[in-house]
């Protein structure tokens, strides 16, 4: 997930639907992937909008033969990371021996981090690389919670997947050019575009903010086919400082998520385990179990699977207005709506906005926004309600995003970053991007 927003999509939904019990901790995240894929031509299926098929594993529509032969591998070693993360059943998985996390390589580097990434395209390999750059030192020790990145055009924005403890990525969030933005989007949508009518109404508007421009682009921008809105765009920012923040919002996110199923300290011990999915079945989830993050509201939590895994609304839901759910979401400790879908997804929301918030100063605003007129666009025909910046400076929100932070990022003082400042205003439609 991701997700992620955050938005995001993990949209970031973060184990793959495997036919066999799940484990314990693996459990909390079993959830269908509402994600369509379409067996016809993209163009075809644009102009006639085709009925889609729902796939059932987030890796469907990966296969080894997609990727070319890294150039910073060898062989032997490329062809491992595939085999152990793109298996489809427990029994042909890989042990810690044939591919261990990376928190064996310390201190983590990028370079050793680069080691573990393969990517169907040679860019996508070396822009991972050139924006894992300009993230913050804190994050690098994140990654030793997993084993491997896998850079494939299938994946929405990024997930982690908790069997054999490979991270997915976009190449989206890499672009650093704008063709190469056009071909991730062009190779993403043939494979899974398809336009699904929205069966409510409303819509849930999140973005992150640097001063008064959009960061980066998001769902809001790039899938008006249902939610009616504004170009929220981020063309005010160049290309890299957009890929950059897009991609640090999914790195932290779902690195939260890997943390959470394999705590560095813990993997220590590592070697009581034959396998990641060994380790599962005997674990539960440390920073969200720990932190006791506060449960979703029955209307909230039918919102965020209508809204971000395109469920049939409830009849609680289409029973209550607009106004009375958006004044429920203001005053909930969850921060995001997408942290409504799971306890874990509370979870890794606050982390990433904590981060973003503490490394690049981006300030999140969210809102749920009403269409007046269905068929029409721009920032005349939306009202705003509720619209919120930075809730994440609640005290009970930072309180709690404070201590995950304090679990995760083991290698800075928290209590010794300077206060968070918040942004002065909400801005919806009155910033300079549009």
């Amino acid at each position: 997930m991701q997700p992620l927003i955050a938005l995001f999509f993990c949209l970031f939904f973060l184990a793959s639907c495997e036919s066999e019990a799940p484990p314990r901790a693996e459990k909390i995240y079993q959830k269908k992937d509402e994600i369509y894929i379409s067996g016809v031509d993209f163009k075809e299926l644009k102009e006639t909008n085709k009925a889609c098929i729902k796939r059932t594993k987030l890796t469907e529509g990966i296969s080894p033969s997609d990727f070319s032969q890294s150039t910073n591998l060898h062989a032997k070693d490329f062809n491992t990371i595939l085999s152990c993360t793109l298996t489809t059943s427990e029994s042909s998985r890989c042990s810690f021996e044939e591919l261990d996390f990376l928190i064996k390589n310390k201190p983590l580097t990028i370079s050793a981090i680069h080691e573990r990434v393969i990517a169907t395209d040679a860019w996508m390999q070396n822009n991972f690389k050139t924006l894992l750059a300009k993230m913050p030192n804190a994050m690098l020790a994140l990654f030793g919670s997993i084993t491997a990145v896998i850079i494939h055009p299938s994946v929405e924005f990024g997930f982690f997947s908790p069997s054999n403890g490979a991270l997915f990525i976009s190449p989206k969030l890499l672009a650093l050019t704008q063709a190469e933005k056009n071909t991730a989007i062009e190779r993403h949508n043939a494979l899974f575009f398809c336009q699904k009518p929205r069966p409510w109404p409303y819509h849930y508007y999140s973005r992150y903010l640097l001063t008064d421009k959009t960061a980066f682009d998001d769902q809001l921008a790039t899938d008006k086919t249902w939610r009616n809105v504004p170009d929220f765009n981020s063309q005010q920012l160049s290309l890299i400082d957009q890929s950059t923040y897009a991609l640090a919002s999914v790195l932290f996110h779902e690195l939260a998520h890997a943390n959470d199923f394999f705590p560095a300290d813990a993997l220590t011990f590592r070697n009581q385990y034959s396998s990641p999915a060994q380790w599962l079945k005997q674990n539960d989830l440390s920073i969200t179990e720990s932190l006791l993050i506060t449960n979703s509201s029955n209307v909230l939590k039918d919102a965020a699977k209508t809204h971000f895994e395109h469920k049939q609304p409830t009849d609680l839901l289409t029973s209550t207005s607009i106004e009375s759910m958006a004044l429920e979401f203001s005053r909930h400790p969850i921060s995001d709506l997408y942290g409504h879908l799971a306890p874990a997804e509370g979870m890794a929301i606050l982390f990433e906005e904590w981060a973003m918030k503490v490394f690049f100063n981006l300030d999140r605003e969210v809102a749920f926004i009403e269409p007046i007129n269905p068929e029409q666009q721009g920032c005349s025909n939306l009202i705003f309600h509720q619209g919120q910046i930075n809730r994440l400076l609640d005290n009970e929100r930072l309180s709690k995003a404070t201590n995950i932070a304090k679990s995760l990022l083991t290698t800075i003082n928290i209590d010794q970053l300077p206060p968070l400042i918040p942004a002065k205003k909400f801005f919806g439609c009155q910033s300079k991007y549009h």
